[in-house]
């Protein structure tokens, strides 16, 4: 499993960086929605639908997200 409890905060720390979002996005053929990263990565759900509205507000991120019903793609 790609996260951890951080003992100080008590909130989920991601050991997943933008560059395993992106190889996973490649991997499932460019396009990917939130609960299929979160299958490939075995992540939790809130955490890669965070990550990737992370990406899509930082302009120099590769990442390009939307929203779409209750996920992102």
């Amino acid at each position: 499993m790609g996260e951890s409890v951080d003992p100080d905060s008590g909130r989920y720390a991601t050991k997943y960086e933008e560059t395993d979002y992106i190889q996973t996005i490649r991997d499932l053929g460019g396009a990917a929605g939130t609960q299929e990263i979160v299958d490939v990565l075995d992540a939790n759900y809130d955490t890669v639908y965070s990550a990737l509205r992370r990406f899509k507000d930082n302009d120099d991120s590769a990442i390009m997200s939307r929203k779409v019903a209750n996920a992102r793609l």
